[in-house]
C-alpha cells in the first residue's frame, strides 16, 4: 500500500505504509511566511471541520512561522467552521485579522465570497492565501494566492513506489514529501494599476 497526501496515524507519527505528498509542515509555514512578507501582523488560520493529518501538520508549520517572526500563537488564531457561513465570517472579522491562511483553496474561495458579501475589501482589509492551486482559483473575481502542489511528481513517485513494493521491496516505510510553489495573485497583492 502506498498512501497519497496523508498518513493513517495522527501527526507527527509515521504509519506502516509508504507516503507520498507535500511537506505539509513547510506548506503551513510558507503560507504564514508569505502573509508576513506582505506586511500582515495579525494572521489567523481557517480550516474546515474534521481531524486530518494534513491539517495538523499545516497548522504546526503556520505556528512555527509566527513564532519565528516573534508573533505569539494561541489556539484563538485557528478557526474551524464553514467559511461560506456569514456568521462564521463575521465572528472571524471580529478578531481583526489582516492576513488569513486557509487549509486549502476551496476554504479560501468560500471565505473570499463571504467577505465580498459583507463588503470586506480583499486584499485591502484582509489578505488571504489558500493551498492546492485549483484550476479556477486564478479566474475568480479576486484571484487566490496559493501554494501549488506538484501533483504529477507526486503521482509518478507513488507509482514507482508501488512497483517496488509489488516487486517485494522490503525497505522500511518511506515518507517522500515534495515542496510547494508560491503562486501570488490578487488576494494578497493588489493588482497593478494600468
Amino acid at each position: 500500500m502506498v498512501l497519497l497526501d496523508r498518513d493513517v496515524v495522527s501527526f507527527p507519527a509515521q504509519g506502516p505504509y509508504d507516503l507520498v505528498g507535500i511537506d505539509n509542515v513547510d506548506a503551513g509555514y510558507q503560507q504564514a511566511r508569505h502573509l508576513l512578507d506582505v506586511g500582515c501582523t495579525r494572521i489567523h488560520y481557517v480550516t474546515r471541520p474534521g481531524s486530518l493529518w494534513t491539517k495538523s501538520a499545516r497548522i504546526h508549520g503556520f505556528r512555527l512561522a509566527l513564532e519565528e517572526a516573534g508573533i505569539g500563537f494561541t489556539p484563538d488564531c485557528v478557526h474551524t467552521g464553514d467559511a461560506g457561513d456569514p456568521a462564521f465570517s463575521r465572528a472571524l472579522l471580529r478578531q481583526k485579522p489582516d492576513g488569513i491562511a486557509c487549509f486549502h483553496d476551496p476554504v479560501a474561495i468560500q471565505l473570499v465570497q463571504s467577505f465580498q458579501h459583507l463588503k470586506v475589501a480583499i486584499p485591502g482589509h484582509v489578505k488571504i492565501i489558500g493551498l492546492d492551486d485549483v484550476r479556477y482559483a486564478e479566474f475568480l473575481p479576486v484571484p487566490i494566492t496559493t501554494l501549488q502542489q506538484p501533483c504529477r511528481s507526486i503521482g509518478i513517485q507513488a507509482a514507482e513506489l508501488m512497483v517496488r513494493r509489488l516487486n517485494r521491496d522490503t525497505h522500511p516505510p518511506r515518507r517522500i514529501l515534495f515542496g510547494t510553489r508560491l503562486i501570488v495573485r490578487s488576494s494578497t497583492c493588489p493588482s497593478p494599476t494600468r
